[in-house]
């Protein structure tokens, strides 16, 4: 859905990158330690715009397995020093412009009890946006957290960004076998 969004709105473009955040708690010590370690990565999506959403969606799951599975890899450097010699980016400035965390947490309350989760930024964004999805509890129910810089990002942008996100997942629950450009045309 995101990458719909962004490919739609930079006419149609195949080329679309966002980063991936991982936040690794392999272990009880890393889950008790107070913190955790978390790590954004590239997760390229140079999809052809008619490739099935079903294909895409299976070709991005198995790219940010690859992604998960070697979170202890330290790769701020290589990435800043790949994107400055694959597209001359500047330095501190990145290819891509959202960050995506899918948080699959949901809230175990007893039966009646409403919750509703709150993310708080940090204040130190280094992207446009970041864009956590939580699962609120076991209703299928998610909460969308936009974290994004005032200069980058407008109210009127957010709210846009989250109807074309919104609508899109729903299209891509009710037609799997529609086309990346069938996605972008909602």
């Amino acid at each position: 859905a995101v990458r719909s969004m962004l490919s739609k709105n930079t006419n149609d473009e195949t080329d679309v990158m966002i980063m991936s955040t991982v936040a690794r708690r392999a272990n009880l010590l890393q889950k008790r330690s107070g913190g955790t370690r978390v790590l954004a990565n590239p997760l390229p999506m140079f999809y052809p715009n008619d490739m099935l959403v079903k294909d895409a969606l299976n070709k991005m799951a198995t790219t940010q397995m690859d992604l998960y599975a070697h979170y202890e890899v330290l790769c701020d450097e290589i990435i800043r020093k790949q994107f400055k010699e694959k597209w001359g980016t500047p330095e501190m400035h990145g290819y891509a412009s959202m960050s995506i965390t899918y948080n699959p947490y949901a809230v175990q309350l007893p039966e009646g009890i409403k919750a509703h989760l709150t993310t708080y930024g940090t204040g130190a964004n280094t992207m446009n946006c970041y864009l956590t999805i939580m699962a609120l509890n076991d209703s299928g129910d998610l909460n969308f957290n936009y974290d994004c810089c005032n200069y980058a990002t407008t109210p009127d942008s957010a709210r846009k960004m989250h109807e074309h996100i919104t609508k899109a997942l729903k299209a891509i629950v009710e037609n799997p076998e529609m086309t990346l450009i069938e996605l972008n045309r909602l």
